[in-house]
């Protein structure tokens, strides 16, 4: 408990933090407001989405803490949009360079998983913005592969890949809020294609060349949530469930999860940026992913043992979302 206390700490922090944007714009320094804005980093659409899927693990603790981090995700989602509309340029400058344009798919998912919050308080509402949200995510894929893949290369292969083509899982997992299973399905089975698909690429660069910089070093984190998301959106959208698909998933995600936090420790000397949020989301969906996971498979066996796993799992995702919130928020807010 003392973890989720520590973590309830921060949001009342966070909400200090908020206070002091909501008193620029107050005063009328709008141009303040808007230098800052212009500052953040598309990344911080992966962080977006870290905040988003820790509230969906905080449900089963305090509906007070998930809807704290609702409103985190919705704050987060407002300034990254205004970036958009503000910074034509920089975004576009942004989104030339593949590393960062493959990381910036988790706006559409951080967005999709908003809409569940937002679902009680706008209604229809939610659901146009979760289909326009989808749509966008489709669109971006096509450009993406059109600008950076058509062409073959290899040094385009990023594990970042995972967020553009395999996020889509991420419309499986939220398809159940609006009824739009069909959709999910086959969000599903495109998601593990592409997971399936750009695995063994993404690896061999990875271990074969070992030529990441210490700027891309932290996209490795994405590697780990493929499975996770995978996991999610199979029992979230089929009925009839084989469980060696979960059982599938659940191992390659469990497997490169304890790969990636053995990166992490060799991370600890390396100077912060602003990619490191590619620890925050995927160290969140593990945890869920083991959770869904284990809610199904405790029905058909004994699996008592593996909620230690997922205890511990909610602690370090939660520490590392805390850590990496807190250096976002001091670069970007508060260093001038």
């Amino acid at each position: 408990m003392a973890a989720y206390d520590f973590v309830s700490c921060f949001f009342i922090e966070s909400m200090i933090e908020y206070k002091k944007i909501l008193f620029y714009i107050l005063k009328g320094e709008t141009n303040n407001m808007s230098s800052k804005i212009k500052k953040l980093p598309l990344a911080t659409s992966e962080l977006m989405l870290g905040f988003g899927v820790g509230g969906f693990l905080l449900n089963s603790y305090s509906q007070v803490l998930s809807k704290a981090f609702g409103f985190i995700t919705l704050i987060l989602f407002l300034n990254i949009f205004s970036k958009l509309l503000l910074d034509n340029k920089g975004v576009k400058k942004d989104l030339n360079n593949p590393l960062i344009a493959s990381i910036f798919p988790s706006f559409f998912m951080g967005g999709m998983i908003l809409t569940t919050y937002l679902q009680k308080y706008i209604g229809g509402g939610a659901l146009i913005l979760w289909e326009v949200l989808v749509l966008s995510h489709f669109l971006f894929i096509y450009t993406y592969t059109k600008k950076f893949l058509w062409s073959f290369k290899l040094k385009m292969i990023y594990p970042s890949i995972f967020i553009t083509y395999s996020g889509l899982f991420m419309v499986s997992i939220t398809a159940k809020y609006f009824d739009m299973f069909y959709i999910g399905q086959l969000a599903f089975w495109f998601g593990l294609f592409s997971f399936i698909l750009f695995l063994p690429f993404v690896l061999f660069r990875v271990f074969k060349y070992k030529d990441l910089t210490e700027k891309e070093i932290p996209t490795l984190g994405n590697l780990c949530a493929p499975g996770a998301m995978g996991v999610i959106g199979y029992l979230t959208v089929f009925h009839d469930i084989n469980m060696y698909m979960v059982v599938f998933l659940l191992t390659i995600s469990t497997f490169i999860y304890f790969m990636v936090l053995g990166i992490i420790g060799k991370l600890i000397k390396v100077p912060f940026n602003y990619n490191f949020s590619s620890f925050t989301f995927p160290m969140l969906i593990c945890p869920l992913g083991s959770k869904v996971a284990y809610e199904y498979l405790s029905k058909l066996s004994d699996f008592s043992n593996f909620g230690l796993l997922i205890k511990g799992q909610e602690i370090i995702g939660f520490i590392i979302l805390i850590y990496i919130s807190v250096r976002y928020f001091i670069s970007i807010y508060l260093k001038d």
